[in-house]
């Protein structure tokens, strides 16, 4: 069973060194920029740029400020029927084999959900390139996780691009990095070392990129060539640098996707030393509202910064405000109080719901899963079944749920911010990622509550009443026909109109 995360992410560390999240960041900002880390380059490549995201996270894990749920039997069963999917999938729908001409490339993150009307969609890219009114074609890994593609976009997968690439990683030509690359390097590990008390090989890391980068960046050179796109949209941008790079080199712009929580910690996007900007930056950013244009220091001037809106929760938004009266404010201490848990904090929010439910509250609490969670979850967290918690999954429509419930409780997740939108009362749990959601917090827009029974006697003693916010300035109304013209306007070298808004 995995070890409930540590709040401090201190115990057990050499020299009572700080390794929270907030020390985390701070040791790999103050090694940046100590060492210049940002400027190095080998193979034509900035090193850095590349592996900062991958150091931090593994700094978090190595440190236990964060770390993945320890995998059950039947999840390695899921796993592998789910590389037996992506094998056939990456051989009978390659994208780099006779990719469909289109004018717009979508690069998605290969996260699906069900629909009623669409199918099996990319909730972030997949609406934008149904209306953009542009040839589209959706490129992303498979992973055999998803049904089929949703109708009317062409649809192909990447996985191939990884399959391809293991025997010259296994035993092509080491990549060469200068000498004195190499020794920065080394200093950084030490300074790293020095202040999180981990140890980090980032020599062998950054070869492994710049191996992996040897074999991606001619394969989507390829396929931008010969689908001929005239744009690039992605979604996790700091996950596709060798697209991105290839993207620049046939000067074909490229717009990023908000697809996620942004923030101060999320080390894809955050670039606060003022170094410039990162030569593997998008064009322009699409945010799903203003709060998110300052959320974190994005690598851009702040007119290529747009925010255009998450189509996905505007359609959604409206149908759960339909199917749910959110005018009527529930009674004094009734309504359910819906957890939002996250795969790496499972363990801690699991036992805080089942813990909340021995206070006489079992019957409000729903204790709703990650997909990530949903396989083995009786076996991961079997104190919510001994607990007498409801538990559900995606088999239950997300947005509805939000709606219906007016507490929510979870650490830090994109749900919890929607679930604000919705009008709902947001309570914290204390654990690591927490962090994420500080500017709420300052602005009275959160509640950090330490024990299930402190809690407990909040939900007792304070209304049923809806904060007054509308949340139009987390998700902006009106997404979808904004990120349309905006797609376009891109596409044909101008200037989108939502830049003049700002």
């Amino acid at each position: 069973m995995t070890p409930s995360p540590r709040t401090t992410g201190d115990a057990g560390r050499p020299g009572g060194l700080r390794t929270g999240l907030d020390q985390i960041s701070s040791a790999v900002l103050d090694a940046e920029a100590e060492h210049g880390l940002l400027s190095l380059r080998a193979e034509g490549a900035p090193l850095w740029q590349r592996i900062r995201f991958e150091v931090h996270r593994r700094l978090l894990v190595e440190t236990g400020a964060m770390g993945p749920p320890e995998p059950v039997a039947s999840e390695v069963r899921s796993r592998f029927m789910a590389r037996a999917r992506t094998l056939r999938a990456s051989v009978r729908r390659s994208a780099f084999f006779g990719p469909p001409r289109c004018e717009v490339l979508f690069a998605g993150s290969g996260r699906r959900v069900l629909d009623a009307e669409w199918g099996w969609y990319a909730p972030c890219c997949g609406p934008v390139a149904h209306a953009c009114g542009l040839r589209p074609l959706v490129a992303e890994y498979y992973l055999g996780r998803w049904g089929p593609a949703a109708p009317g976009v062409p649809t192909r997968y990447l996985d191939r691009l990884h399959l391809t690439s293991l025997p010259g990683r296994a035993v092509g030509r080491p990549p060469a990095m200068a000498p004195d690359v190499v020794a920065t390097l080394q200093q950084a590990a030490r300074t790293l070392h020095l202040r999180t008390g981990v140890s980090l090989d980032l020599d062998s890391i950054t070869r492994r990129d710049l191996a992996a980068r040897r074999h991606d960046l001619p394969c989507y050179r390829g396929l931008l060539e010969r689908c001929g796109a005239r744009l690039v949209v992605v979604e996790c941008g700091y996950d596709k640098h060798s697209l991105l790079e290839a993207a620049r080199g046939m000067q074909v712009p490229v717009v990023e996707l908000q697809h996620g929580v942004l923030s101060r910690h999320h080390f894809g996007y955050h670039f606060p030393r003022g170094d410039g900007r990162p030569p593997l930056a998008p064009d322009w950013f699409f945010a799903w509202g203003e709060y998110w244009r300052t959320a974190a220091d994005l690598p851009l001037p702040a007119e290529r910064v747009l925010a255009i809106g998450f189509p996905r929760f505007d359609r959604d938004r409206a149908e759960a405000r339909t199917s749910h009266d959110r005018l009527r404010a529930p009674a004094r201490g009734s309504g359910t109080v819906l957890f939002l848990s996250q795969a790496m904090l499972g363990d801690t929010l699991s036992r805080f719901a089942a813990d909340l439910a021995e206070q006489g509250l079992r019957e409000r609490i729903v204790f709703r899963l990650h997909p990530r969670e949903e396989d083995g979850w009786q076996v991961r967290y079997p104190w919510l079944r001994k607990a007498g918690v409801r538990v559900c999954g995606s088999e239950t429509p997300l947005y509805p749920q939000l709606a219906g419930a007016p507490v929510h409780v979870g650490t830090f997740s994109t749900a919890l911010f929607e679930g604000l939108a919705l009008g709902a009362r947001l309570y914290l749990v204390p654990a690591p990622g927490i962090e994420y959601m500080d500017e709420l917090v300052r602005a009275g827009r959160a509640t950090v509550t330490c024990t299930p029974g402190a809690l407990a006697e909040r939900l007792r003693s304070e209304p049923g009443s809806r904060p007054g916010s509308s949340g139009d300035d987390l998700f902006r109304p009106g997404a979808l026909s904004r990120a349309a013209e905006a797609i376009r306007a891109v596409a044909e070298g101008r200037a989108p109109a939502a830049a003049a808004a700002g």
